[in-house]
Parts: structure tokens; sequence; C-alpha cells
């Protein structure tokens, strides 16, 4: 997968949590996997969630 912006991911994550992928869990899975899968630093991957935390999409507990 070529390398995503923020922005980019941030719109993919919120197609996943809008179709209900991760229900079951109530969670995202962590962000060293997201890093993986889209093939970006893990602080991209703060920052895509960041950005959906400032919409109000997800909520971000530390440690969980």
């Amino acid at each position: 997968m070529p390398r995503l912006v923020a922005q980019d991911i941030a719109g993919a994550l919120r197609k996943r949590i809008s179709s209900g992928e991760w229900a079951d869990l109530g969670r995202m899975p962590p962000e060293r996997d997201l890093a993986s899968e889209f093939g970006v630093a893990r602080n991209t991957i703060r920052r895509a969630v960041g950005l959906l935390e400032e919409e109000g999409t997800v909520s971000r507990q530390t440690g969980r």
C-alpha cells in the first residue's frame, strides 16, 4: 500500500468505524498494527486518530 497522509488514513479509519468493523471489540487495533497495515510510522497514525478525536468520532484513553 502506498504511503498515505494522516488525512487519508483518518478517512479510511472513519469508513471502517462507520461500517461497524470494530463494533464487537469497541476498540480500534493498536497503533503498531495500523502503522504496519498502512505502511506509515506510528506518529502518522497518531495524527490520523487525533483528527478523528477532534471531530468527535473517537476518544482516546492512554494505555488502553
